[in-house]
């Protein structure tokens, strides 16, 4: 079937391509905040996944889990499929063409909130990464797990794996993301996505060409488990959009 014809039937049939904050949303829907997961992350959420959510939901925003693939690092695929997803959103909602869209997401997802932006059909306002993979090219034998996830990922690009890993590593495309609102967060003992390998490259590099970016660079804090309320609470300002 040509996913680009398919309709999702009812608003109650978006629970079956994504997860979302709805059944908590007693508000208009004044934007929408995609969170691209982890990898490996592939269930079928029926429960709120974070405290976020309920926060989004109070302020009226619409959170969105894409059900993407859980090797997905933001390819064709993945990319389609979000696409998809948030026209049938702003379909069954009757939303405005304008609505703010803030890309989101943690460690892999991280990734996929930075690229997201660049090869996205709409416009997105603002994004948020939590602990980003900013280097695919080396992030590739970075960890024995990894290599067998990315070449899934790439291996039919048309150009080539290597140009298919590159073109979906934020750190080779910073010139090309757009001068939108950033919001990263990293830890010093993160041991899985070494910061000092990825944020830290990205950071500088963005700030060097001018991107409008705020960086947490937090001590103790490992793998995408934000432990500082200050830095929890200016992250939720950040996605209702009360500062950027």
């Amino acid at each position: 079937m040509n996913i680009i014809n398919l309709k999702i039937e009812s608003i109650n049939d978006l629970a079956n391509y994504a997860r979302t904050n709805l059944s908590s949303l007693r508000k208009p829907i004044r934007s929408i905040v995609l969170q691209f997961q982890g990898l490996n992350r592939y269930m079928y959420l029926t429960q709120p996944t974070c405290e976020t959510e309920l926060v989004l939901a109070d302020h009226g925003d619409l959170f969105v889990i894409p059900y993407t693939a859980p090797w997905n690092w933001m390819n064709e695929s993945a990319l389609r499929y979000t696409d998809w997803l948030l026209d049938e959103i702003f379909r069954l909602f009757d939303l405005p063409k304008d609505l703010p869209i803030v890309s989101t997401g943690y460690s892999m997802g991280g990734l996929a909130a930075l690229i997201f932006p660049i090869y996205s059909s709409h416009k997105v306002t603002a994004c948020m990464a939590n602990s980003p993979v900013c280097d695919l090219v080396s992030h590739f034998h970075e960890r024995i797990d990894l290599p067998r996830t990315i070449l899934n990922a790439f291996i039919t690009y048309p150009d080539g794996l290597e140009a298919g890993i590159e073109s979906h590593s934020p750190l080779h495309q910073v010139d090309k993301m757009p001068d939108i609102p950033y919001w990263i967060v990293a830890g010093g003992a993160d041991e899985e996505v070494i910061k000092a390998r990825h944020s830290d490259r990205l950071i500088e590099a963005m700030k060097a060409r001018g991107l409008r970016v705020t960086y947490h660079d937090v001590e103790d804090m490992q793998h995408w488990q934000i432990n500082r309320y200050d830095v929890l609470k200016e992250m939720h300002a950040f996605l209702k959009g009360e500062f950027r």
